[in-house]
């Protein structure tokens, strides 16, 4: 009976390492193929850029510079929004402690 248990206890453990390595398989596959898709976006983009003429990757640039500069306005508002929250959290905070200390005495 106890070698039963014990080969039961031994399949379980085979079952689970062969879990463990199909995943770390199936991730590192995956991962292997968001590279693989990474790259061949990044050759198409260097493709389509090295086709353009002076004039043409000058407009790309001020367009790509015009939506960076979007975005970094976005996130200076996320920002500023983040710090008003976090400051009436703060502000709750201390009325919450104020009122817990005037309880206690």
């Amino acid at each position: 009976m106890f070698k039963r248990a014990k080969n039961k206890v031994a399949e379980k453990r085979e079952h689970n390492r062969r879990k463990r390595e199909e995943r770390a398989r199936i991730a590192k596959d995956q991962a292997e193929e968001e590279a693989r898709l990474e790259r061949e976006r990044i050759q198409a983009e260097k493709d389509a850029l090295m086709a353009l003429n002076g004039k043409e990757l000058l407009v790309e640039v001020i367009m790509t510079l015009r939506e960076n500069g979007n975005h970094l306005a976005e996130i200076e508002h996320n920002q500023n929004d983040l710090g008003e929250l976090l400051y009436d959290v703060k502000t709750s905070l201390d009325t919450l402690e104020s009122y817990v200390s005037d309880l206690r005495a």
